[in-house]
């Protein structure tokens, strides 16, 4: 199947998105750094406010039990390091997040600095391709919908927990190129819609922590499939 044809379900119901449900993982629990503190939170959003300045840090997120991140495709002392990803995921979010797009032309000159400029044909052309298939596939639109419909309650202190039970429920069973599609078309609408909510911290964050799992927990993919010069460019794949 290629990835053109793999269409999300517009039909969102029952507290899934695209289908993974988001209300099923309760027993994780987030434990991550907040201007240099640890702090520790239940599935239930308890944890301190955070300030507009700050990233919400991840270091690790577990069910009750688990030895390694409930999403975790591999062996965590695999990391997918490419200076490619960052500037990928920041230009996908400056094109599809409206509240993001003020950072574009920044982000272009970042990825200008680029010393080889076939990572800079490289980085242009994931993230055009990406935005066109999300954009063909409406699911930025569908999701915001959704979550609106749904009144989701998405604040800074349960943001994350929020945002992992998604990448759990992505990545529990099988890891492709088409769900990976996925999981960036949610990621960019978790941030709108967060910002919209008036999480200022949302886009800093956001973007960190899908970087993250591009890095860390999908690094064994990554790793095995060519990484993203085999990506969504070049490689076909189902969900």
């Amino acid at each position: 199947m290629s990835i053109d044809s793999v269409v999300p379900s517009k039909s969102l119901g029952n507290g899934s998105i695209n289908g993974f449900n988001r209300t099923s993982s309760t027993s994780k629990f987030v434990h991550g750094t907040q201007n240099g503190r640890s702090t520790s939170c239940t599935a239930n959003g308890s944890m301190a406010s955070i300030s507009e300045s700050t990233i919400l840090e991840r270091d690790e997120v577990q069910e009750a039990g688990a030895s390694s991140r409930p999403y975790d495709y591999g062996v965590h002392h695999h990391k997918f390091s490419d200076r490619k990803t960052k500037p990928i995921i920041k230009l996908i979010f400056c094109k599809l997040c409206p509240a993001c797009s003020k950072d574009l032309s920044k982000v272009e000159r970042e990825i200008a600095k680029m010393e080889q400029a076939s990572d800079k044909d490289l980085v242009h052309s994931i993230a055009d391709t990406t935005v066109r298939l999300l954009t063909e596939w409406s699911m930025v639109k569908a999701n915001l919908e959704d979550f609106q419909r749904n009144n989701w309650n998405v604040y800074d202190g349960n943001m994350y927990t929020e945002f992992s039970k998604v990448a759990y429920e992505q990545f529990n069973t099988t890891v492709s190129w088409g769900r990976f599609m996925m999981f960036i078309g949610f990621s960019v609408s978790f941030c709108t819609y967060a910002l919209e909510r008036d999480v200022p911290v949302a886009a800093n964050s956001v973007m960190e922590w899908t970087c993250q799992v591009v890095e860390e927990d999908l690094a064994k993919f990554f790793l095995t499939n060519g990484g993203w010069v085999s990506g969504v460019c070049f490689r076909t794949g189902g969900v």
